[in-house]
């Protein structure tokens, strides 16, 4: 019921009648422009327009048959004036052109309103037609030439400035300029005024010498004003006096030997666009881990520090800042652009379970990403999407794990998640191991590499479907992948997880329980011959955290044999030349096969190496004789046998 009132109510107030009435009351006036002017020196301001020709009614607009009168007024409120009466016209026609002048001003170089209003002979008014306008002359800005210290920036300082000969408007003066204006601008509302320079002459050139306080920053400010109005002013600050040090500039790091080789450019002026004595500037050398800064070095002359990081236990990421400075203080600083990964290479094991930290899980090593920054690698203890928790999730608590977060990705993103330094120098078979989660009916794939040397190198490029379950949203699935080419130097894991140019279904990519350590094979095997009976002997080899458990013996050509003892017994045949090796197991995880050992009934012939494809190498000194045991240096012939029959002989200095 309100609704239906207020609607009735709103159409009664657009009846005939109110359109009648509105009619009465006049619209705009048009074609309104006014201008600031001088009239025999006098200023004054000028304008004229045309009377509105219909009413004010948006709805139904109809032409004026009479106006009643015509007001002009202005305002300004820099100045204090509202509606100020300008000028008057008695029952102007409509359409009819009128004009004002306006000599009443009494103030100037402000901005003033002018307004036109027509009213209806019920004395209503229709809207007003305005004008904006500058009531004054703004002279152009002083022209600054320069501004100089004395002697090694101190006071006096000396400004030379030319006057302005033209309006802001890039006209010429219509009016001589009455003053120019030096100040000192010390912040809102605050400056002190220095010099005023009387009737100065438009075009000259003025030189004004201030008797500065040394060790302060000033702001010089420079106007010019004439009798209507002051123009805008031109601008310099300048330090006085001796200055601290900008900051150092072409900051770079070299990482070499373990070392961090630091250089930059030393500062050509003061922080504060002072003066400087280079040979003064000093330079102090801080390392900086997360939001720690810890000075290294101090006192420097030079641009350029070494920082030996001798200190450091392990793989470390961290920044630099280099700070200049004098004995007036410290000066600008820069910081090196990114962060560098120093420090000893870790050890094996290296073992990373992400399950550091409390709410928030983090990785027990150091890892970097690429790109560094918005990385879509970060680490957590449950995916929500799949129900998904670490590898090493038991009684019901959440494990940690890294994660890719490709879920949403576009097509051919990549991202990088690469570990610190690890150093395999004494390892004899290191395999990774690491477990990710295979989700079904995705693309997603994720390359595992490692960089060695300034070099990189794929071990394996799978999708992350590879042995996905087909009733269940995810499964752990464990990789073995031995890095033996890699041995005998430093490394850095790197996972990389992408999405391929044709990606249709991808989800996240998890990774857990990375594991790279050294998987020794059997060394030492030793063989005894009865008879027709022959038994093989050898040392369970182990790494850090444990000893093989279970063996895989190879004789001659036949399948290899599981065993769980360190000792297999097998008939051999008279005047028969046997060749065996053994394949140690760490659990699930397999070593490198042996060195081959050959023999016959008479013993020990020589050792050789069984190659992956079937194939074997022997060694013979120069008499042709089988070599039992050779030692690193010694010269000898190499016989390789392929699987084929094939053969190569060559000489060769042996190297274990």
């Amino acid at each position: 019921m309100k609704k239906f009132l207020l609607l009735a109510t709103t159409v009664a107030a657009f009846t005939p009648a109110a359109f009648a009435q509105s009619a009465l009351i006049p619209g705009e006036a048009t074609d309104f422009v006014a201008e600031f002017d001088f009239n025999g020196g006098a200023p004054l301001v000028r304008g004229s327009f045309t009377a509105p020709t219909q009413n004010n009614s948006y709805f139904d607009p109809q032409p004026l048959t009479e106006i009643a009168r015509i007001e002009v007024t202005r305002s300004c409120y820099s100045v204090g004036e509202m509606d100020e009466p300008v000028a008057e016209y008695e029952n102007p026609a409509p359409g009819e052109t009128l004009s004002f002048v306006d000599e009443t001003l009494e103030e100037f170089g402000y901005q003033y309103t002018y307004t036109v209003t027509a009213y209806s002979s019920e004395n209503k008014g229709g809207y007003g037609a305005y004008q904006h306008i500058y009531v004054g002359v703004k002279p152009a800005k002083p022209e600054i030439v320069s501004v100089t210290t004395g002697e090694n920036g101190f006071a006096p300082v000396t400004i030379t400035f030319t006057a302005p000969s033209l309006t802001a408007e890039g006209e010429e003066l219509p009016t001589p300029l009455t003053s120019i204006k030096i100040v000192n601008y010390k912040g809102w509302n605050s400056e002190d005024l220095l010099e005023t320079i009387s009737d100065p002459v438009p075009g000259k050139e003025y030189t004004f010498v201030h008797p500065a306080e040394n060790g302060v920053s000033y702001t010089y400010q420079i106007s010019a004003s004439t009798a209507f109005g002051e123009g805008d002013y031109a601008s310099k600050m300048i330090y006085v006096g001796e200055d601290v040090p900008a900051a150092p500039t072409e900051f770079k790091a070299e990482v070499a030997d373990g070392k961090v080789h630091l250089s930059w450019t030393a500062p050509a002026e003061g922080k504060n666009g002072g003066y400087i004595d280079p040979a003064a500037t000093l330079y102090r050398v801080s390392r900086l881990i997360g939001y720690d800064e810890t000075p290294i070095a101090d006192g420097l002359s030079e641009c350029n520090f070494t920082d030996p990081c001798d200190d450091l236990t392990g793989p470390t990421q961290f920044s630099y800042t280099v700070t200049a400075y004098n004995e007036k203080g410290d000066g600008g600083y820069v910081n090196l652009d990114g962060k560098l990964i120093v420090g000893p290479s870790s050890q094996l094991p290296y073992v990373e379970d992400f399950n550091e930290g409390g709410y928030f899980k983090s990785p027990a090593n150091l890892w970097s990403t690429d790109p560094a920054s918005f990385s879509d690698w970060g680490y957590s203890d449950y995916d929500y999407y799949l129900a998904l928790t670490g590898v090493d999730a038991a009684d019901g608590n959440d494990e940690g794990y890294a994660y890719c977060s490709h879920r949403y990705a576009s097509a051919d993103a990549h991202e990088r998640l690469i570990s610190g330094s690890i150093d395999l120098s004494e390892a004899k078979y290191p395999v990774l191991t690491f477990f990710y989660a295979a989700v079904p009916d995705v693309t997603n794939r994720l390359s595992v590499e490692y960089r060695q040397g300034g070099g990189e190198a794929v071990l394996e490029d799978f999708c992350i479907a590879e042995n996905a379950p087909a009733d269940a949203d995810y499964a752990w699935v464990k990789k073995t992948l031995p890095m033996d080419a890699a041995k005998g130097g430093d490394v850095s894991l790197v996972f990389h997880a992408y999405t391929g140019e044709d990606a249709t279904d991808v989800d996240n990519v998890f990774i857990d329980a990375i594991r790279l350590d050294d998987y020794p094979p059997v060394e030492g095997i030793m063989i005894s011959v009865q008879g027709t009976t022959a038994t093989i002997q050898w040392t369970a080899p182990a790494n850090s955290s444990a000893q093989a458990d279970s063996f895989d013996v190879y004789v001659d050509d036949n399948e290899p044999v599981r065993v769980s003892e360190t000792e297999y017994v097998f008939a051999s045949q008279l005047d028969t030349e046997h060749t065996v090796a053994v394949r140690a197991h760490y659990g699930d995880v397999p070593s490198c096969l042996s060195e081959a050992v050959a023999f016959d009934s008479n013993g020990t012939l020589g050792i050789g190496t069984v190659q992956a494809d079937g194939g074997r190498v022997e060694y013979f000194d120069v008499n042709g004789r089988k070599v039992v045991a050779p030692v690193p240096g010694m010269f000898l012939i190499k016989r390789t046998t392929a699987a084929d029959g094939a053969q190569k002989v060559e000489k060769t200095v042996y190297a274990k």
